[in-house]
């Protein structure tokens, strides 16, 4: 049955979102299954198997989907809570990976650009500071060793000083605990973000939002197209109406497999 982060649902399933939607959001999903089989069948076929790395991964948590199902977090899309922000991460690549097995370790995007170099055995210059890490090791072993780290989530489309906005709509996570803004939650035991226990763990937080400080001065300098105008033409936007206008738009063809 559907359900939401901290609330108790008895009410029948059309109560909570339209079959309809749910119907379209559970197709959307074999849509994306059917179509990742056939391209794993096409890896097969063209015998890339053995030395094709197969990622597959989003951008950021459920956008429709959370009145239907999130796995228990708090947000969607759009937010800083845990719900919007975990996604999944599948490797595939034979000799390497190893078939249903989960590493049940954080990561984020910039730690695959130092992992695709330490699998093809490229060396990252040294001079490049790089915030992620190779996560090899834990490929290979999902029990190696493995240093914690603080992590940081900004909503974003903040005003043109985004200085008014640095403690709005964010977020700071390690293995065992998400702060948001002034709430802390004990995400290992709490990843639904119902309990804030920040008043039992002052330290805890001071410690998170230091770290966060650190970042955001770090971060601000590169911050350069916040006064950019907002009213100029989009250039994508743009070509599609010209084409339409002068061609048009070719009819979408299905294409033969």
């Amino acid at each position: 049955s559907p359900y939401n982060v901290g609330k108790s649902y008895s009410k029948p399933f059309e109560a909570l979102c339209s079959k309809k939607k749910a119907a379209n959001f559970y197709g959307m999903i074999v849509n994306i299954d059917e179509n990742i089989g056939l391209l794993m069948e096409k890896v097969d076929e063209w015998d890339l198997t053995d030395n094709t790395l197969l990622i597959f991964m989003t951008d950021n948590g459920t956008a429709q989907g959370l009145e239907i199902y999130n796995a228990g977090m708090r947000g969607k899309k759009g937010t800083v809570n845990e719900g919007g922000c975990r996604v999944p991460l599948f490797m595939r690549l034979p000799g390497l990976t190893k078939a249903e097995v989960d590493v049940d370790v954080l990561a984020r995007h910039y730690d695959i650009l130092p992992t695709l170099a330490d699998i093809a055995g490229a060396k990252i210059p040294e001079d490049l500071k790089l915030d992620g890490r190779s996560l090899l090791p834990l490929v290979k072993n999902p029990k190696a060793e493995w240093e914690d780290r603080y992590f940081f989530f900004h909503k974003g489309r903040w005003a043109k000083d985004p200085d008014n906005s640095k403690h709005e709509n964010f977020a700071v996570r390690d293995e065992k605990w998400r702060l948001v803004g002034n709430q802390l939650y004990d995400i290992e035991n709490d990843p639904g973000e119902n309990t804030d226990v920040s008043a039992e763990h002052p330290q805890v937080v001071a410690k998170m939002r230091a770290a966060y400080d650190v970042w955001w001065d770090e971060v601000r300098p590169m911050m350069i197209n916040e006064n950019a105008p907002l009213d100029v033409g989009k250039p994508f936007l743009d070509q599609f109406r010209a084409q339409k206008e002068s061609d048009g738009i070719p009819k979408w063809s299905r294409p033969e497999l």
